[in-house]
């Protein structure tokens, strides 16, 4: 009987440590938009409801950041409506939702909740992948700045793999 007890705590502790490494950490870091001209980023984080939902008035925080600050700035009227903003095409009651970045309009991109955790899935090279950055090559400097190419990053949403696509200003 001793046994049983001094092995019960041991045998608790092992399942508390299984079920803590299956369990997933979610990010509230969607994906972010980095320019080539400053150390500025333009954020794009989940905002979730207390039932762990996507907030239907707004799904999605985006703001600039500093990297390695914890500085924030809401994007200006420009910023919004000509580079950063988002153009929702539906709403599917904090589930999904499709919308396009101001800045890539070819692009269809799906907001999810997955397993419990917010991804962000577009297609990359034609393949569907979680999207963790998008790099602006630009040139020039404040309005007369022209944009060289914009780089999409990510992880294939079927296999794992680091996926990259380079968009060209034609």
């Amino acid at each position: 009987m001793k046994l049983v007890f001094a092995v019960l705590p041991f045998v608790l502790l092992l399942s508390a440590w299984a079920a803590a490494a299956d369990s997933q950490i979610c990010s509230q870091r969607l994906f972010y938009i980095e320019k080539s001209t400053n150390s500025n980023i333009v954020a794009y984080d989940a905002n979730i409801d207390g039932k762990g939902m996507l907030n239907d008035e707004e799904p999605m925080y985006i703001y600039w950041s500093r990297i390695n600050s914890t500085k924030k700035r809401a994007l200006g009227w420009l910023e919004e409506t000509f580079a950063y903003g988002v153009n929702y095409l539906n709403e599917t009651a904090g589930l999904n939702y499709l919308f396009r970045i101001t800045a890539l309009p070819d692009k269809t991109v799906e907001l999810t909740m997955a397993d419990g955790c917010p991804r962000v899935i577009v297609n990359i090279n034609g393949e569907p992948a979680i999207l963790n950055k998008v790099y602006v090559n630009l040139t020039g400097t404040g309005l007369s700045s022209n944009i060289k190419y914009i780089e999409l990053s990510g992880v294939s949403a079927d296999t794992g793999a680091l996926l990259t696509e380079r968009i060209t200003n034609k």
